[in-house]
């Protein structure tokens, strides 16, 4: 893990925290991708992939669901890979993501949405991995 990597997870959590993509617009890639397992076609550039998240996060602050959270997270089987946890509590129950960043020139050029890796294979918090 290295410094840039995790400071860029950790304003993609507050991105989501908070609903406001500002904490993340300067951190993105022109060229950045945004994919999800769920979604057959990727969203393609930073225009398209805020547009998308401001629409999402609009949807979520003007919802009775409740809010996202998003959690710094680390994956033991892939090698204590970073990721983000994302749940929200639902009627049906606890829904739970796994999204998993690509960085390149110190931006996030790619942003995926997972079922896997399996969120629950994931340690929420930092502590077992060191700053490297």
């Amino acid at each position: 893990m290295n410094n840039t990597e995790l400071n860029l997870y950790k304003c993609l959590a507050q991105a989501w925290n908070e609903l406001n993509t500002e904490h993340i617009l300067p951190f993105m890639s022109e060229d950045i991708i945004y994919e999800s397992q769920w979604v057959f076609l990727a969203l393609n550039g930073k225009t398209e992939v805020l547009e998308y998240l401001n629409g999402k996060f609009e949807t979520l602050r003007n919802s009775n669901d409740s809010k996202v959270k998003a959690d710094l997270a680390y994956l033991p089987r892939m090698g204590m890979k970073l990721c983000l946890i994302m749940s929200q509590q639902l009627e049906e129950g606890l829904k739970e993501v796994t999204v998993l960043l690509e960085v390149k020139d110190n931006l996030i050029s790619r942003i995926d949405i997972c079922f896997l890796p399996d969120p629950t294979d994931a340690v929420i918090g930092l502590a077992g991995i060191s700053n490297n």
